[in-house]
């Protein structure tokens, strides 16, 4: 803008100078024409016009003098407001010729760099900039002279000291001026007639920046490690945890099926109660561990929401009991019989609300609704579940938080009511992972009402007796083998309270077992023995369980025949379950081994092998 500036008053000066020599020309001319009409005289009236024009003439020069002092004036005011501003901004700034020599630099630009400014004058700008970040300027650079518009990025320059810091550049291309007339244009500096001849270059100092960014992504990390630690550590605990109680609820178990007085039992069941509460709080917290590592896996399967419903009001009805709610359950007719779905998780979100509602409601009831709503645009059925209860409520300033980890309403409640906080966070997790949407209302002192709904597949039209009967295994009816000789078992389990557990239980169903502590010798046995089925556990000593199925299905593999192997491991996440059968095992259970459920998958893993041979 000021070079425009400055050649538009060099275009006026030009102009008065030549309309000054106009006049000039034009009061010569008319005074020959005069003295050669009457070279010795002129009239008195002619001397007095000639003079008149003169003093005219003279008055217009005088005036014209006058404006040309003054728009010089301003011209030297506007170069000295030029480079007030160019020299004393408070941004550095290079002018670049073609070639990235630095033809002007201002104060700012050397205070940066830590020289004066005619140590900058001459040097290629490319000696300011890190080695191994000139690149990026010769990017931006090739960019701006291709397409014409300004370019930026950020690099490290280096100062005189060799300090290196980080610069914002913006660059600009910077015209050449006009070629004047009767100059040959491709003689114009050697560019040619494009007017493109140098860049002009804005640098910032943006070291405190970049530092501040990298302290962010420091934190980012460190924070990202910390919850990997975390969540590592919930999970190894998980894990450690899981075979003790084994034996805890084994034993209660065990002594459970034996005579005893009514006191005696009630006292092994509340025992059992409080087991199988730790056992719940170990799976939110694997649960979340799942959930931080995006690996909360979803089913679909056939369900029946009405055994899912069922169990959780068995579940839950002794204690509403003992506290004297009323527990209602109503399912209105449209609800199908059988969905495709986790039913698992589903009993999951179910209890946790149905038993927060029972936990958090000392008079009144609690009822539960399900109702079906149309298909949707997928083809699939929503369904909706109500929990309704007359309990505390959750004040107003608590409820945006209600569905975060770790958190109850108030504080006091993890005194006085227990839980850990996760279950409404793990719960939400479950059901945005259906695909379904979960939401509340509340009022302190009235009760709250918790709803899902969730989009279900629907299943083929006949039913699952197996699912509809909601009927449950026992050891009893469940876990009988349909042969007539004993089955021969092989425990692999190196824990001496698992292996006393697991021995009792399956001696009382009849079964004939052997023990192995570690994985060798469980291949070794299995050599000399003739076993209809293998309890594996995965850890153990010498060889793994993954190392000893490897050994027996190769063995196998070159001899023949299939022993069903059923994996035992504290480990409980899904991809674990995948790996055990990857590796060749028939089955797999997750300690704390619950008995009925270990007699009854014996049970049928052993009828399948039958069939099967």
């Amino acid at each position: 803008m000021i070079e425009g500036k400055s050649m538009a008053k060099k275009t006026t000066e030009s102009i008065e100078t030549q309309h000054l020599a106009s006049l000039r020309r034009s009061a010569e001319e008319k005074l020959r024409a005069n003295v050669a009409a009457d070279p010795e005289t002129l009239s008195p009236g002619e001397t007095k016009q000639l003079l008149h024009e003169l003093r005219v003439h003279q008055t217009e020069l005088e005036m014209q003098n006058e404006e040309l002092r003054r728009a010089q004036h301003e011209l030297e005011c506007s170069r000295a407001c030029y480079f007030d501003l160019y020299d004393l901004a408070p941004a550095a700034y290079l002018t670049l010729s073609a070639k990235g020599l630095i033809l002007e630099a201002n104060l700012a630009a050397a205070t940066m760099f830590g020289v004066a400014r005619s140590a900058l004058v001459g040097q290629p700008i490319s000696r300011l900039i890190l080695k191994e970040d000139q690149e990026i300027y010769y990017l931006s650079r090739e960019q701006l002279l291709k397409s014409g518009e300004p370019q930026a990025c950020d690099l490290r320059m280096v100062k005189t000291d060799g300090t290196a810091f980080w610069a914002h550049l913006a660059v600009t291309a910077k015209e050449a001026h006009a070629p004047v007339s009767g100059q040959d244009p491709s003689t114009d500096s050697g560019h040619g007639s494009r007017g493109a001849s140098g860049l002009r270059v804005v640098l910032s100092d943006i070291s405190e920046r970049k530092r501040a960014e990298e302290a962010q992504q420091q934190a980012k990390e460190a924070a990202e490690a910390a919850t990997r630690t975390k969540s590592r550590f919930l999970a190894n605990m998980s894990h450690e945890l899981r075979t003790p109680m084994t034996g805890v609820l084994g034993m209660l178990d065990i002594v459970l099926l034996g005579p005893l007085e009514a006191e005696q039992r009630e006292f092994i069941e509340t025992a059992r109660e409080s087991g199988l509460s730790l056992v719940r709080i170990l799976n939110d917290i694997l649960d979340l561990t799942k959930i931080e590592k995006g690996k909360l896996a979803i089913e679909e399967k056939p369900l029946s929401l009405r055994k899912s419903l069922t169990n959780t009001i068995n579940l839950l009805l002794p204690v509403a009991k003992s506290k004297g709610l009323d527990l209602n359950l109503t399912v209105a007719d449209n609800v199908p019989e059988t969905l495709v779905g986790d039913q698992t998780r589903i009993n999951q979100v179910l209890t946790n609300l149905a038993g927060n509602a029972v936990k958090f409601t000392e008079r009144g009831k609690v009822e539960i609704l399900v109702v079906a709503g149309g298909s949707t645009p997928g083809g699939r059925r929503a369904v909706t579940f109500s929990v309704t209860d007359t309990g505390i409520g959750i004040p107003a300033d608590k409820q945006e938080y209600i569905f975060q980890p770790f958190t109850q309403a108030d504080e006091s409640h993890t005194r006085s009511y227990g839980g850990t906080g996760l279950g409404l966070a793990i719960a939400k997790e479950i059901v945005e992972r259906m695909g379904g949407t979960i939401s509340f209302t509340s009022e302190e002192g009235t009760g709250s009402t918790f709803s899902f709904t969730i989009p279900f597949a629907e299943a083929e039209a006949e039913r699952d007796e197996s699912l509809s009967s909601g009927k449950t295994a026992t050891a009893g009816d469940a876990t009988q083998p349909e042969v007539m000789t004993k089955p021969r078992l092989l425990v692999a389990e190196d824990d001496q309270v698992t292996r006393k557990v697991l021995g009792t239980m399956l001696q009382m169903v009849k079964y004939e077992t052997d023990f192995a502590e570690n994985g060798q010798k469980v291949v070794e046995m299995w050599e000399s023995g003739k076993y209809d089925l293998i309890l594996m556990d995965v850890q153990m000593p010498l060889l793994n369980g993954f190392e000893a199925t490897a050994a027996i299905r190769d063995k196998e593999r070159n001899n023949g025949g299939h022993t069903p192997i059923v994996a035992m491991t504290a480990h409980a996440l899904k991809e674990d379950e995948e790996r055990c059968l990857a590796a060749g095992m028939d089955a797999y259970i997750s300690k704390p081994i619950d008995l009925k459920e270990c007699l009854q998958l014996i049970g049928e893993t052993l009828k399948n092998a039958s069939d099967f041979r």
